[in-house]
This record gives structure tokens, sequence and C-alpha cells, in this order.
């Protein structure tokens, strides 16, 4: 008769996992349309997540990965250079796209609000809009269930260094070294804020710290041309 008849249980979920690798490839290919039509055929079959759903957003902001952090993860991806002021920082762009966007991310986690990625994304979207009092809590829930993410103390160190909080931004890198002891960003992330904090011989450390680590050639000479000034 054409129409599409509902799937029992195990059939959505196996359809849902299907759907989520199939796109979740397409998307780390960069093939951003191909993830709306995943997952929107998956919807219409009645097999849709949070995750599923995240994966789209993604797409619509065209981001090769499920974590916005993983591409916009240290302070100098929002106008800070290195020793931790901004240098030339833009304003962010709003207009339809964005409003849309915006709706779209905070309708999703109303709807999968126990989906982490969904929410450290949406955090992520407002950082980079200067909304960094939004993005803060945002993060500080989902630590409040994950406490050892190191991606939402990530976020929550970008925040709060947003708002002038430099105290609370470098315990929230601290802590994400703790836990992921080779997290470059985070590294960098400590080294400006002891920077921006005037801990210049603690900052000089941490930035030859971060040189040894991170396989960023640019980042690296960067580095380098800071410390020969010092």
């Amino acid at each position: 008769d054409g129409k599409v008849k509902s799937l029992d249980a195990d059939a959505a979920e196996l359809l849902e996992d299907a759907a989520y690798q199939t796109a979740r490839a397409k998307l780390l290919a960069g093939d951003f349309d191909a993830v709306a039509q995943v997952a929107g055929e998956s919807c219409s079959l009645g097999a849709t997540s949070g995750r599923l759903t995240n994966l789209e957003l993604q797409a619509s902001r065209g981001l090769p990965a499920e974590d916005s952090l993983a591409e916009f993860g240290t302070l100098l991806a929002y106008g800070y250079d290195l020793d931790g002021f901004a240098r030339g920082k833009a304003l962010p762009v709003f207009d339809a796209t964005t409003d849309k966007l915006l709706a779209r991310t905070s309708d999703a986690v109303t709807q999968y609000p126990a989906e982490e990625q969904l929410l450290l994304n949406r955090a992520q979207l407002l950082l980079s809009l200067q909304r960094a009092e939004e993005a803060r809590e945002l993060f500080l829930r989902v630590l409040d269930r994950s406490p050892e993410s190191p991606a939402a103390h990530l976020g929550a160190g970008l925040a709060a260094f947003e708002l002038g909080d430099y105290q609370a931004a470098a315990e929230e890198f601290d802590r994400v070294l703790e836990i992921n002891p080779d997290l470059v960003d985070a590294m960098v992330n400590r080294a400006i804020t002891l920077d921006r904090m005037g801990r210049r011989a603690e900052a000089t450390q941490a930035w030859r710290e971060a040189a040894t680590m991170t396989e960023d050639a640019s980042l690296r000479a960067k580095i380098a041309r800071l410390l020969e000034d010092r």
C-alpha cells in the first residue's frame, strides 16, 4: 500500500545502528549531504536517536567530527594569541542560518537530554557566538553527570577563560590533563592561561611540554618564537 509500517523495537535499534555507522563514516569523510540523507531516511522509518541527530547537526555546521571541541578545542580557535590576549577577535555573525542552528540544537538537547555529545556541541556553538555564560552552564551540566569527561572540563575551561575567570580556567585544564595527560589542546590552553595570569615561569615550562607533544608544525614554530623572546 506504499505506507511505511512501524518498526518493532529490535528492528528500529538495528536500523538506527546501521544508519549511525553509515552517517558517521560519511561525516568523517566530509560528505555532509549524505549524512543528512541517511539520517532523514532513518528518521522517516521511525529509527532515530540523539547520536544520529548529533551527526546531522554536525553536518549542517560543516564539521567533519562528532565532537566540535575536536575541531575547536584551543583558545587560539576563539581569537586569542599565545599570550592569552585577543588579537583582532572577530565578532560572531548572526544570521538566519545561525538562528536556525541555535533553534535546532536547542530542540535536540530538549528531545535527547541524556545525549552528552549534543550538549557539548551546543555549548561549543554558544561559545563560538560569545555566549560563554550559557556555554559554561551546559558544560557544567555534563560534568554533573560525567565528572571525568575531559571534553566537558576542556569546554568549561574555555568558557571560564572567556568570562575572565582565569583561575577556574587553569583548574579545568589541569583536570583535563589529570584525566588525559596527552591532550595537546589542554596543554596549549593551560600554557595560554598561565601566561595570561602572569605566571611566566610555569607558562614557559607548559609551552615546552606542548611543543614536545604537538604534531602541528605551525604551532610548534609559533611556540619556538614565543620562547625565543623570553
